[in-house]
């Protein structure tokens, strides 16, 4: 079964939390059971029921939007994630570091 990355602040909560339900049962087949499951959001695209409603459904941690985390005011429900793309140096992924704080 190959899945796609969609949209998920275009779909409705239900759909989002059976494919994410779903997509979680395939990786514990394989690898085996996990206690700590992390969903990031393709795109970043998310919605405040699409996290309410993973949050209810088992997801510890969830990954969305591009910037940086600051621990005084750190969320497991809305991690904050850098999009470093692959043919970015080590310099350069340091750069975007810094240029985020």
């Amino acid at each position: 079964m190959k899945k796609t990355l969609v949209f998920y602040d275009k779909l409705s909560a239900r759909t989002i939390r059976d494919d994410v339900i779903e997509s979680y049962k395939i990786i514990e087949e394989k690898l085996g059971n996990k206690k700590l499951k992390v969903f990031a959001y393709p795109y970043g695209a998310y919605t405040k029921e699409t996290v309410r409603t993973l949050k209810l459904n088992g997801i510890d941690m969830q990954v969305y939007d591009i910037g940086m985390n600051h621990s005084n005011n750190f969320n497991n429900d809305y991690i904050k994630r850098i999009d470093i793309p692959c043919e970015m140096t080590g310099g350069e992924i340091i750069e975007e570091i810094n240029c985020t704080n």
